[in-house]
């Protein structure tokens, strides 16, 4: 299902008997409170429908603009900055990120943190690649020069990559995600996110009843009619 689709679903709930006032919220509304339930629900339904891919380009950084007492392994010889920002990822949940060569080779995860400590390490030291991040900024240390990287994430809002230019698993060039696009969640969520997306929406809201069990009908409903 899309974004669309989710955001649509909740909408006619919302509409089922509503009040004029609930016919104020707007689909942005929902869509935010939709992303927020997913953010929240999503470290108990692990499955690769909660991710997205996206291909960062990198530029030649320098460790001392981060870093004053920071220092390079003997074996690195260059630090590559990502351009754009990398969005905000869930919290809650154990690896939220995962850093691949174009060749599709996982990167190590390092932290600024072992840099100041690497020059006094012979173990680490041994590392030839690693990846870090540091004001959304994401930093590849090297041992030679690396363009392009892969970024596989669970982020907490998927638009947030709707703005970078150069994406994966998109059909159009410059938005690596839109409401026609698969929204990241797996199927057996979405019972779990539609509920609390209603109970958020009728706090904000007061709406007269309790909608949870029709937020879990329709849920059942959406599904079963997507999959025919």
């Amino acid at each position: 299902m899309t974004y669309t689709d989710h955001v649509a679903a909740i909408r006619n709930l919302i509409s089922k008997g509503a009040a004029s006032k609930d016919l104020r919220i707007t689909d942005r509304l929902i869509g935010h409170f939709l992303n927020i339930a997913r953010a929240s629900v999503i470290n108990k339904y692990p499955s690769t429908s909660n991710w997205q891919t996206i291909c960062v380009d990198l530029e030649e950084g320098a460790l001392s603009d981060i870093c004053t007492d920071c220092v390079l392994p003997e074996t690195c010889t260059s630090l590559m900055r990502s351009i754009a920002s990398i969005p905000n990822t869930v919290t809650n949940t154990k690896e939220p990120i995962v850093v691949r060569t174009i060749d599709g080779n996982t990167i190590s995860k390092g932290s600024l943190q072992n840099q100041k400590h690497k020059k006094y390490s012979l173990t680490q030291q041994n590392n030839n690649i690693s990846w870090f991040i540091y004001n959304q900024s994401l930093y590849i240390i090297s041992d030679r020069l690396i363009p392009t990287i892969f970024v596989d994430g669970i982020f907490s809002s998927p638009q947030d990559i709707s703005n970078l230019t150069n994406c994966v698993d998109s059909s159009t060039p410059g938005n690596c995600f839109d409401g026609s696009m698969l929204y990241p969640i797996d199927a057996k969520a979405v019972n779990a996110v539609y509920e609390l997306t209603m109970r958020m929406l009728s706090q904000a809201y007061r709406f007269g009843e309790d909608r949870s069990t029709d937020a879990r009908d329709l849920a059942i409903d959406v599904l079963r009619n997507n999959k025919r």
